[in-house]
């Protein structure tokens, strides 16, 4: 349990929660996707797996309580061009693996 930073309508506030732990990175990051693949929360954004300023857009609200989040997730996209990595990924995906 640790404490993180939480906004809601009535402000920001520390509050303590529970975070998992991972024998490495490749495991959290595994987990990670797992969650955002399958979890009924993030259904919508899954929805628009073909349009990742979309996909932010529907997972952010769910996925964080920051408001300011999807703009954050935007400018570290776009700052470091990672969405040149999408075709190769949804490729993979499908199956095509050559």
């Amino acid at each position: 349990t640790l404490p993180t930073v939480e906004a809601s309508n009535t402000g920001v506030r520390i509050q303590y929660a529970a975070f998992r732990t991972f024998d490495s990175p490749l495991e959290s990051i595994a987990q990670h996707g797992n969650l955002i693949a399958t979890d009924h929360r993030y259904a919508s954004a899954r929805n628009h797996t073909g349009n990742w300023r979309q996909f932010v857009a529907e997972l952010a609200p769910v996925y964080a309580s920051d408001p300011a989040y999807a703009g954050h997730l935007t400018q570290i996209i776009t700052q470091y061009d990672l969405d040149r990595w999408d075709g190769l990924v949804q490729g993979r995906a499908a199956g095509d693996h050559a």
